[in-house]
């Protein structure tokens, strides 16, 4: 029993025990202000319970002093005194849950107190007759009263034990939770370092050899880099470690992220994704960027893990709030379900739902306890619909701050007339995937404004195209080629045709028809209705065109050798001219000696750490009028590194393993305009 229940059970008790000394006051013809102070004191007291005013203590000891005042009135009258051990037993049984001796000794004092005023009362009075049956009587009661006071007396005692002996034990249990806590999080960082040597280095022999040995090797680096990711951010959750930044992001670029991690993972189960994007999000929004992408990508794995056949949908959406949106991330599969205690299990934190499910399927079991700790810490919540072999809905919804209104996807309606998407209903063998398609459109037609209809068989589409003016169809491949010369002959006619084929296909465009790979969407649909074909072919297609920092002078310190060799080789790619310092003495030396555009200093080096470096290269080169840009590289990616590093004094934050895209977005944030261009080949 919690506090609040046995609060409220000792006041039902002495409720109770009130109403029947105010109907025994009133058959014996008692005062009537006695019932009166007993009725508004024990209202008074449910009113403190339910408000819960004052504090546990306070409120123990209002119960306590309302219940000896009560006792104390009644036992005046001499019927009183007759049932007074009665009242005392009563009373030591309902306030010993409160383990408090200073409460049984006080009620006992009261008895032995109430007891010889009386034989004092009838002694004053000369009617003290001796008798040998009330004597017995008296004692009797005394000796109950007594017994009763002990055993109360022993059961606290045994309580009081036991809570300091569980205190012990859950102290213990807590230092060992900290102590393992302390060593996952030691084992996670010691391990950081030669995984992210081995994931870099087997990245660049990957690049230039393809063998299936170094592409095994490169996934399974990533794989376990990234479970030591969950682990950090595991503990760190539990903890209550967890610090959230703020960032400006687009929506449609976290979006189109997400689906290019899909299409690389998806290759080999060929699952179908069906994407339901609200084109109204605002554009811009503010927000912990980095534990959103995280919070999708663990969503969209487990869907993956556990879906065999059929699909996955996503759908995203947002509701106006006075603070700005609620982003609502919605993703179903159509894969083996949850039970009631996996969920129930998850939702308490528990690291792993099913052991079975777990092994069965990869991972260490943390996607979903991460989820709901970043959630939370956002100010969200997390909701999940599951039924064993029917799929499961995983709906997210976090505050965010919109920075720019406009919304996300726009479309220019001069050219549009009505708009068609054809898919044969009876193409997927899974029945949910044709609803989510439809949901898809439906949402799609009223985000965009769009007149659009949706058509199951051929002849229905055929009907579509004569009776109404249609200006843009979007069909899937098997569609397209059963009846291939059809709408070849209406892309001849003006009408846009958009084929959508599988999601390892590049775009192009043949004659009128316009091949675009899935998913199919708000934002590829936007770019073709605005007759943006070449631009939305360019920007998709396109992968030799890459970002480049040609020319910028580039030195990187860092102790570990192997650490040197990767980020100098990553940089170089860029069309960087680059320099390295095996530690801080090094690169002071070098900062002297050369000319450099920026500086990529490692935290964590023996003698003097990146920090003191950083500082006493910022000193010599104030000295000499210079300002250079200096950014941590480092393996240390905990919640609020950020922020301190900034604190610090370092111009920019990139974390290792070294992200690409991360560090693109680092340089563009950093270098003037002046100092980005393009280049030809791929990068890393």
């Amino acid at each position: 029993m919690d506090k609040l229940g046995r609060d409220r059970f000792i006041l039902v008790i002495m409720s109770i025990g009130c109403l029947g000394l105010s109907i025994e006051s009133a058959i014996e013809s008692w005062e009537f202000w006695l019932s009166v102070p007993m009725i508004l004191g024990i209202l008074g007291l449910w009113i403190i319970h339910v408000t819960q005013m004052f504090e546990a203590n306070f409120r123990e000891a209002f119960y306590f002093i309302f219940g000896v005042v009560a006792t104390f009135f009644y036992s005046m009258r001499m019927a009183g005194f007759i049932n007074i051990s009665i009242i005392i037993i009563m009373m030591l049984t309902i306030f010993s849950l409160l383990n408090k001796f200073y409460m049984l000794n006080c009620i006992l004092g009261e008895f032995f107190l109430i007891t010889v005023f009386h034989v004092v009362f009838i002694v004053s009075q000369g009617n003290l007759k001796v008798n040998v049956q009330d004597l017995s009587r008296l004692v009797l009661q005394i000796m109950v009263v007594l017994s009763v006071f002990f055993v109360c007396r022993r059961n606290v005692k045994g309580v009081l034990l036991l809570e300091e002996s569980k205190s012990d034990s859950d102290q213990k249990l807590k230092a060992n939770q900290d102590d393992m806590d302390d060593f996952l999080t030691s084992i996670s960082h010691e391990l950081r370092t030669p995984v992210n040597i081995i994931n870099g280095m087997s990245e660049l022999i990957r690049k230039r050899n393809h063998d299936e040995e170094i592409i095994a090797i490169n996934d399974a680096g990533v794989r376990l880099s990234h479970q030591i990711e969950d682990i950090q951010d595991y503990i760190e959750i539990k903890r209550g470690d967890v610090i959230l930044s703020e960032d400006n992001y687009e929506i449609v670029s976290l979006i189109n992220d997400m689906l290019e991690r899909f299409k690389q993972k998806n290759a080999d189960k060929q699952l179908e994704l069906i994407v339901d994007f609200d084109p109204r999000i605002p554009t811009l929004l503010n927000g912990d960027v980095k534990r959103l992408k995280k919070i999708f990508i663990k969503l969209m794995d487990n869907a993956q893990k556990f879906t065999e056949v059929g699909g996955i949908y996503v759908r995203v959406y947002s509701s106006q709030r006075d603070y700005g949106i609620n982003l609502i991330i919605q993703i179903t599969d159509t894969g083996m379900g949850m039970s009631r205690r996996d969920i129930a299990a998850v939702a308490k934190g528990a690291h792993r739902v099913n052991k079975k499910r777990t092994r069965s399927s990869g991972g260490i079991g943390l996607g979903l306890p991460v989820v709901y700790g970043f959630v939370h810490k956002m100010g969200g919540f997390v909701k999940i619909q599951s039924a064993k072999g029917r799929g499961t809905t995983v709906q997210i919804s976090v505050p965010q701050r919109v920075v720019d209104s406009a919304e996300c996807i726009k479309v220019d309606y001069t050219h549009i007339r009505n708009v068609l998407i054809y898919l044969r209903n009876e193409k997927y063998e899974v029945p949910e995937l044709r609803d989510y398609y439809k949901n898809m459109a439906q949402n799609i037609s009223i985000g965009l404004k769009l007149p659009l209809v949706v058509s199951g068989t051929f002849d229905e589409a055929k009907r579509y195209i004569e009776r109404l003016d249609i200006s843009h169809i979007f069909i899937g491949e098997e569609e397209y080629l059963e009846s291939k010369e059809y709408f070849d002959a209406i892309a001849d006619d003006g009408i846009a045709v958009a084929v959508v084929v599988p999601s390892d296909r590049k775009p192009e465009k043949r004659g009128g028809i316009t091949f675009m790979p899935k998913p199919i969407y708000g934002y590829p649909i936007a770019r073709i209705l605005n007759n943006e074909l070449q631009e939305y072919i360019f920007a998709s297609s396109d992968n030799n065109v890459k970002t480049a920092f040609e020319g910028v002078r580039t030195l990187i310190v860092d102790d570990e050798p192997a650490n040197l060799i990767v980020a100098k080789a990553i940089f170089e790619e860029y069309g960087m001219i680059t320099d390295t310092a095996g530690g801080g003495a090094e690169a002071i030396e070098k900062y002297k000696n050369g000319n450099f555009d920026l500086i990529f200093m490692d935290h964590m080096m023996p003698g003097m750490d990146g920090v003191e470096c950083m500082k006493r290269i910022r000193t010599d080169a104030e000295r000499s009028g210079k300002h250079p840009m200096i950014i941590v590289l480092t393996a240390n990616t905990l919640s609020g590194a950020q922020e301190m590093f900034k604190k610090e004094g370092f111009d920019g934050f990139l974390a290792k393993p070294i992200d690409t895209n991360e560090f693109e977005s680092v340089m563009k944030k950093k270098l003037p305009e002046s100092r980005i261009g393009k280049k030809g080949g791929d990068l890393l």
